[in-house]
């Protein structure tokens, strides 16, 4: 007998042994005796298990026996590491007890066991020795980074606080020495009064504090009767570029004022001035030339000699206003010049190639000898090729229109074609794109999916389809994709309203008394479509039959063999549904079986109307075996049972 498949729907009892290839068990399986397995045993087992031999620590959950890994051998290292067993093992770097004196000596990082203790190689504290900064009677820190690339920093820090850092930058360009904060909001203060042992840096006395935004703060309170005891003494001068506001301001020397000085002066101010010392106000100084204009007020001209004061004369103001005048010529195009003699200002306008030198081309533009081109011939029977062209009024175009990219209509614009007939795919010399007209809506207003509906032609099967409610964003991508996925869950046949319809057809739908007893033949693998009625020849192999998309109840597809499926099955591919109430695609090797699958209740039912003598269930006995000498002998039967 041959091996076959088989399903359980409630309860099965072996009451002898039994050898299965694989069995999966959805429920409880309880067994008395041995389970011998050559393969895996997969799920819970609540028995006593013989033999784990096959299996090692990597198949086993971690219990109470902990697995060894990195971490937790370096936190016991760790923990047995404490501060006296590091006082055992290293006498020979530490000294516990006494006064030291380093002096030319230099604090490297220990060696325990052939390993660093604090695993650093380069830089270090050393006293005196690598920077050579002083003699062998002072007593110099110095801290260099490992090489001239890396700042070298000291860090001062609080656990579980913020560091502060004092360094120097590493690089020949930038040489600088930094104070750092690693905070946004850290101040920096000098005090004094800290205390020692231990110290204390919250309390003391402020002596210097610059706040989070730069502002220096310097606390003295005696008066600044010298330069010398002053808060703040600059040497070099100040300079500053806002406003200096102060209560005093005592200067031992001069101030000079290149603006205004506001404020009142004292009488023992002015002590050391004079009138010289101040500008004029109501009251005018005394001078000669004021004397002698008074007296000549009075007088007439014709009463005194000419003196230094010149009469007018007509050509004295010529003379003076051709002499004031002067003219500068500042460059560019033309010319400007002035006769002193005659008066006259005389301008020279710009020439030809001044004016063509302001001009140039740009984008497709040349101007050469003062004519302009663009890069085109644009005459009314010239071939002109722009990137992009608004056109903002109607464009009249008498020949062909050849559009490489997408064709986009605005929304509010209506397509009219004069044409009778709509040519699609005009260029496709090879059956590999689908045909057809698609549109784009949503469910409802805000919805975030994009839905198509259409009447298309398949490319794969030649058939045309009328859907809806397909989600396939790649048909907005670009390049845009020119085929439509049938198989897609959201692909949806669509309803088609006649008043008559004519020629033969295949299926039935509500609408129709009588429907096609029409069988096509199929050998390879393919979509069923509601309705459809298939002759299936498994001779050249196994073949797939995927089920309709979203199918409604009602809905039901008819399988018949005509090569023989005990040889070469016929798979159900679910494509999403049940059948049977199982998850699973279904296997047809029953030979000369015709098989109905109608969808009830969300759920492909599963009906042979002949085929070998089964199992009895609950649709009792199936009919018996039908021999037919051809294949056209069992459609026929087939169509005259249907």
């Amino acid at each position: 007998m041959a091996e076959k498949d088989f399903k359980v729907k409630n309860g099965l009892f072996v009451t002898d042994s039994a050898n299965v290839n694989d069995l999966n068990v959805r429920g409880t399986a309880a067994v008395t005796g041995a389970i011998t397995a050559t393969g895996g045993v997969v799920g819970n087992v609540t028995g006593q298990v013989s033999d784990i031999s096959n299996h090692n620590t990597g198949d086993l959950t971690e219990g109470s026996n902990l697995y060894y890994t990195t971490v937790r051998g370096d936190s016991d290292t760790t923990a047995l590491v404490d501060s006296a067993y590091i006082t055992l093992r290293t006498p020979e770097y530490v000294r516990l007890t006494g006064a030291q004196t380093l002096t030319d000596k230099t604090l490297v990082d220990p060696i325990i066991d052939s390993t660093q203790m604090y695993g650093m190689q380069y830089g270090g504290i050393s006293f005196n020795v690598d920077g050579q900064l002083g003699d062998s009677l002072q007593a110099v820190l110095n801290f260099t980074s490992k090489d001239n690339g890396d700042d070298a920093v000291l860090s001062l820090g609080v656990k579980d606080q913020f560091n502060h850092a004092i360094g120097v930058t590493g690089t020949a360009a930038s040489n600088d020495m930094v104070i750092g904060f690693e905070g946004a909001n850290t101040e920096l203060k000098i005090k004094s009064g800290v205390g020692k042992a231990p110290f204390n840096l919250s309390g003391g006395t402020d002596l210097l504090v610059m706040d989070t935004g730069g502002k220096i703060s310097i606390t003295n309170s005696s008066e600044a009767v010298s330069k010398t005891n002053a808060a703040v003494t600059i040497v070099g001068g100040l300079g500053v570029d806002k406003n200096i506001r102060g209560q005093d301001i005592i200067a031992a020397g001069n101030v000079t004022a290149t603006g205004t000085l506001f404020g009142t002066l004292s009488a023992a101010s002015l002590s050391a001035r004079s009138t010289s010392d101040l500008s004029e106000g109501t009251n005018l100084y005394y001078t000669d030339a004021r004397v002698d204009a008074y007296i000549n007020a009075s007088i007439l001209t014709t009463d005194v000699s000419e003196g230094t004061n010149l009469y007018y004369t007509t050509a004295r103001a010529d003379s003076d206003a051709k002499n004031a005048i002067s003219v500068n010529d500042g460059g560019g195009d033309g010319s400007l010049s002035y006769n002193v003699t005659t008066g006259v200002i005389s301008y020279q306008g710009p020439s030809a190639a001044e004016v063509r030198a302001h001009f140039t081309g740009g984008t497709g533009v040349t101007i050469t000898n003062g004519s302009i081109a663009i890069g085109q011939d644009v005459s009314p029977s010239a071939s002109v090729t722009f990137g992009t062209l608004a056109v903002s009024n109607d464009a009249t175009i008498s020949g062909d229109l050849t559009v490489g990219g997408d064709y986009i209509l605005n929304e509010t614009t209506d397509l009219r074609v004069t044409n009778a007939l709509i040519k699609l795919a005009d260029s496709n010399n090879s059956d590999t794109v689908d045909i057809g007209v698609v549109g784009r809506y949503r469910d409802s207003a805000g919805a975030p999916d994009i839905r198509r509906a259409g009447f298309f032609r398949d490319a794969t099967n030649g058939e045309w389809y009328t859907f809806t409610n397909l989600i396939q964003d790649n048909l907005d991508s670009s390049p845009a994709a020119q085929v439509i996925n049938i198989n897609d869950p959201s692909f949806e046949l669509g309803t088609w309203n006649f008043g008559k319809l004519r020629g033969s057809y295949l299926g039935f739908d509500s609408d129709f008394r009588v429907f096609s007893t029409d069988y096509t033949v199929y050998s390879s693998d393919f979509t069923a479509v509601s309705a459809g009625r298939y002759a299936i020849d498994t001779s050249g192999g196994v073949v797939t039959v995927t089920l309709p998309a979203n199918p409604t109840t009602g809905d039901y597809v008819r399988l018949i063999d005509v090569g023989n499926w005990t040889g070469n099955s016929v798979i159900l591919n679910r494509n999403g549904e049940t059948i049977e109430g199982y998850s699973e695609n279904f296997e047809l090797d029953l030979g000369q079986s015709i098989i109905e699958l109608i969808h009830i209740n969300n759920n492909w039912q599963l009906y042979s109307s002949i085929g070998q003598r089964g199992q009895k269930g609950d649709k009792g006995d199936s009919a018996d075996v039908a021999t037919f000498a051809s294949q056209a002998q069992s459609i026929a039967f087939a169509v005259a049972l249907g």
